[in-house]
């Protein structure tokens, strides 16, 4: 015969002791970002602004690959180069 526990075990984290030593999940990126991050105005504002420029960059450099693109391939079936499968 097999004795029965009178207290059922718990399963799952409930079980498990408590770790206050860990730091939070994404806190050392918290704190890499804080130190990323400039707190002063001005350069919060630089930073800015080399951000949106960049976005107008990417910006008009896929606008220009969307239409390159296609007509580089328009192109090369008109001349011939190319074989329609």
């Amino acid at each position: 015969m097999i004795p029965v526990p009178k207290k059922p075990t718990p399963k799952g984290s409930t079980s498990l002791p408590a770790n206050d030593n860990k730091t939070p999940v994404g806190q050392e990126v918290l704190d890499f970002l804080r130190v990323l991050i400039p707190q002063d105005d001005a350069a919060a504002d630089a930073l800015c602004r080399r951000g949106e420029r960049t976005a107008n960059v990417v910006f008009v450099v896929m606008c220009i690959c969307l239409i390159a693109i296609p007509l580089l391939f328009a192109s090369v079936f008109y001349v011939g180069v190319a074989v329609v499968p």
